[in-house]
């Protein structure tokens, strides 16, 4: 076989390797997205988790003080507000489950210290 020198181009060879190694990339992209889908809890847990600290957040800001339990605008996810008082300390406990499941997603815990004259 003749090897010719000097031309520009791709073999069939080389052209088949990055078709097949294209391929490959390909299919394990699909597998891992199609992973990722298939789990829901990974796809609420950031969301659970701007939730939580948003909850947080209007709590220590405007002083709720008080038990709440809501859901999102999609019904998925379950934000439950939990306040314990100790003298002069609240205690504000956020919750975020699936939506009808017992297992926590987020958990957030704050103590603020309430100043009294």
């Amino acid at each position: 076989m003749k090897v010719i020198r000097g031309k520009n181009g791709f073999s069939i060879i080389e052209a088949l390797v990055s078709i097949v190694l294209l391929g490959l990339l390909l299919s394990l992209t699909a597998s891992f997205f199609t992973s990722l889908f298939d789990k829901p809890e990974l796809l609420l847990k950031d969301e659970a988790l701007l939730m939580a600290e948003s909850s947080m957040n209007k709590s220590v800001r405007q002083s709720l003080f008080s038990d709440s339990l809501y859901y999102n605008e999609k019904k998925t996810l379950e934000v439950s507000r939990k306040v314990y008082y100790d003298s002069s300390f609240v205690n504000i406990l956020i919750i975020v489950k699936g939506a009808g499941k017992n297992k926590e997603i987020v958990r957030l815990e704050r103590e603020i210290y309430i100043w009294q004259e």
